[in-house]
């Protein structure tokens, strides 16, 4: 079985707009979607848990990923994935991480190990 790849993708559009009641201003926050097969998800709250456990944000059913693989944390306009000590690791863009790695418009992640 193959690994699972994981594409991160930033959206600055309409979207991703909000009006300030106070001065009336519009202020472009990131969006950020995690895309796979033929799911998209958008991530929200301060941080989103990836494994194969029903109590993970996002489940992925596959062998090579562990119940609680990784975290992807979401700061402001910034946001960080960590391996949270999975058998298999994280990649990002095909290198392998060993700490808490900021995520770029495009990045794509591999979850497991490849065959």
């Amino acid at each position: 079985m193959r690994p699972l790849t994981v594409s991160l993708f930033v959206f600055r559009g309409r979207n991703a707009r909000r009006t300030s009641v106070q001065s009336r201003e519009r202020t472009v926050l990131p969006r950020f979607r995690l895309r796979f097969l033929l799911q998209e998800f958008d991530l929200v709250g301060p941080e989103v848990v990836l494994g194969r456990s029903p109590d993970c944000h996002i489940t992925i059913e596959d062998p090579l990923i562990s119940r609680r693989h990784a975290k992807i944390s979401i700061r402001e306009e910034e946001a960080k994935i960590a391996d949270l000590g999975s058998r298999n690791g994280v990649r990002v863009n095909g290198r392998s991480i060993d700490e808490e790695h900021v995520l770029s418009d495009g990045d794509r992640i591999r979850l497991g190990t490849q065959e």
